[in-house]
């Protein structure tokens, strides 16, 4: 966590633009790169996504390994959904606009 911190800073510090996008979401962008992502870790089991099926939940509220909180609707995470839950490492890419643009599991 220490090092993914220490990469963000000096990341940040090189950066030529900074722009907040989906509200909340601070998001680096570099000048002329249409995308922005975020990394989280996510461990829902099935217990817990079932309350997305009941419709006592639609967002899972995520943060990303460098500390930022996103909510992501739930329906995102149907794709990765097994008889035991949701598990993995995820990447979500976001547009110049904050706008989501994929969800990918890493591993």
């Amino acid at each position: 966590m220490a090092v993914a911190q220490a990469l963000l800073r000096k990341v940040a510090s090189a950066a030529r633009g900074l722009v907040v996008a989906c509200g909340k979401i601070a998001v680096l962008i570099y000048e002329g790169v249409g995308m922005a992502s975020l990394l989280f870790d996510l461990a829902l089991s099935a217990e817990r996504m079932r309350a997305v099926y009941q419709g006592r939940a639609n967002r899972i509220l995520v943060q990303s390994r460098d500390g930022r909180r996103v909510s992501v609707p739930a329906h995102h995470f149907r794709p990765f959904l097994t008889h035991e839950g949701v598990y993995g490492c995820f990447e979500l890419e976001f547009n110049q606009a904050g706008q989501l643009l994929s969800l990918r599991r890493l591993g």
